[in-house]
């Protein structure tokens, strides 16, 4: 036995006459820079979940690591590899608030019946992988602690109660890859809020939560690593107003329909790179986080939008998405965010009525060029009108001197002639002139739909019939004005003209995107 394990075991005998065998053989390997292993020669023995029935052998006297990790000689006999316990069953509270330990913490495998407190104490590294921690409030209190390393609670960790590291300082990663975490009946499966995590986060490999994983205002400086979720539907994702600098997501690891909270979410990039925390996964399990809008669209929408739509999530998504090369993905959700602005959003009236002529014409900006579809359409529209009511004799000129002058004194019922030197009737190019306010084809100022030259024409119309307790339209056949009705499409068709053209030109500026 060393000289430090003998020094350790005096010190702990002036606080503690009897030392049992577990206790001893902790003092003399965390002395020596060796762990403490409880574990049975068993394995069938060694599940943490059952720890409740190990013996006293395998349980060293709580007061005793207390001890350990307080006590300023105590803690000058250990070693840079600080305190190591495997397989341990821990009765009590492990309360450890305020410590100031510059070594790192591990239990692997052990079985806790009270939870940890840790409350602004401060350590080199904390592990808890494999453990399991049973309480009625908190399994782990670290609340404001200082953690110069990682912390990790995966490979089987199991936490029945909150696990709460609210405002810690973390200099490394949180691993909670294959961990699994079941909230109190109050509280959150995981509680990072306001923490500064210099690492990436690590939800993924059998990731599960049964409550609320809550990253509210907490900041990560490397990745959010979220895949390979089990039971989402059990989860909650708070992350309203945290900042990443990196979210490496994958599609069926998503909560479930409002069970997602984005509001004020930060991130500067989203991971193009497969899954490589596991070389030998398959290529199939190796996928890149989505990056089409279509994909990311379904994830903002999984929050709950009804109860609180914010324009903030779509809006960084789309920035983050044209800084990345994908312009039109990010084009998409700005549209998307418009128009989930009219189905959440509080536009009523006019501005429900404007958001959606915009968003039908030019994609609130985005897509101005939309517009030419329209254009195009009222275009072949007002050509197949126009042509046939010059082929009724319903287009007439709109200039005295269209008319040979030898027959301007003849009888009045007799039919006219119009001179060759008049601009002929061209349909299409009529309908181009009375459409676009900025283009003269000498079309429209020549000639117009003439109401005096009406005729009544049998022409199908819709009606209610309301001779029922139930209204339904009907089809009848009735008498028609054709030549007021041709001169209310132009007019019209002038007013459509003037409304696509501000339209394409507000958007073709960005002005719509600008008030937008």
């Amino acid at each position: 036995m060393g000289t430090k394990a003998e020094e350790l075991i005096k010190l702990a005998r002036k606080n503690y006459r009897y030392l049992s065998e577990a206790e001893l053989k902790l003092l003399r390997k965390v002395a020596e820079g060796e762990g403490a292993d409880y574990r049975s020669s068993d394995q069938t023995e060694n599940d943490p979940k059952e720890g409740y029935s190990w013996g006293q052998k395998r349980s060293p006297d709580i007061n005793v690591i207390i001890w350990l990790c307080t006590d300023k000689e105590a803690i000058e006999c250990l070693t840079h590899k600080g305190i190591s316990i495997t397989g341990a069953k821990i009765d009590g509270c492990l309360d450890l608030d305020f410590i100031d330990l510059d070594v790192p913490l591990i239990f692997h495998c052990c079985y806790f019946s009270e939870g940890i407190r840790l409350k602004s104490a401060k350590v080199k590294l904390l592990d808890f992988s494999g453990s399991y921690i049973t309480s009625s409030g908190y399994t782990i209190f670290a609340q404001s602690a200082d953690i110069k390393g990682d912390v990790y609670l995966n490979n089987d960790f199991q936490a029945e109660g909150e696990v709460s590291f609210y405002a810690a300082t973390i200099g490394g990663g949180f691993r909670c890859d294959n961990g699994s975490f079941n909230k109190a009946k109050k509280g959150d499966a995981i509680s990072i809020q306001n923490a500064n995590i210099q690492g990436s986060v690590f939800l993924n490999k059998n990731f599960q939560a049964d409550g609320k994983v809550n990253l509210i205002h907490a900041t990560i400086s490397k990745r959010l690593i979220l895949s390979e979720v089990q039971s989402c539907e059990n989860m909650i994702l708070d992350l309203r107003f945290t900042t990443i600098e990196t979210l490496d997501d994958k599609e069926n690891s998503w909560p479930k329909k409002n069970k997602l909270y984005l509001e004020g979410l930060v991130y500067n990039s989203i991971s193009s790179d497969p899954d490589s925390t596991d070389p030998n996964e398959s290529s199939n399990e190796q996928k890149p986080s989505p990056v089409d809008s279509q994909s990311r669209l379904k994830w903002i929408r999984l929050q709950n939008l009804e109860e609180n739509f914010s324009p903030q999530p779509y809006e960084q998504l789309a920035k983050v998405l044209r800084m990345s090369g994908h312009e039109e993905a990010a084009k998409d959700i700005l549209i998307a965010k418009q128009n989930d602005r009219r189905r959440y959003g509080e536009l009523k009236g006019f501005s429900w009525v404007l958001n959606y002529v915009l968003g039908l014409t030019i994609d609130h900006g985005y897509r101005p060029q939309k517009i030419f579809r329209y254009l195009l359409l009222l275009i072949i529209v007002g050509s197949l009108i126009f042509s046939w009511g010059e082929s009724h004799n319903l287009m007439s000129p709109s200039k005295i001197r269209a008319y040979n002058q030898s027959e301007k004194n003849c009888n009045t019922n007799q039919q006219q002639t119009i001179s060759d030197d008049y601009p002929k009737f061209h349909a299409f190019m009529y309908s181009v002139d009375a459409l676009v306010p900025v283009i003269d084809f000498h079309q429209e100022s020549y000639w117009l739909p003439n109401g005096n030259k009406s005729k009544n024409t049998k022409m199908p119309t819709v009606y209610l019939d309301f001779s029922t307790s139930n209204p339904l339209p009907k089809l009848n056949i009735a008498q028609a004005n054709t030549g007021n009705l041709l001169r209310w499409y132009f007019w019209f068709h002038i007013a459509m003209g003037w409304v696509l053209t501000s339209l394409a030109v507000a958007g073709f500026t960005g002005l719509v995107r600008l008030l937008g």
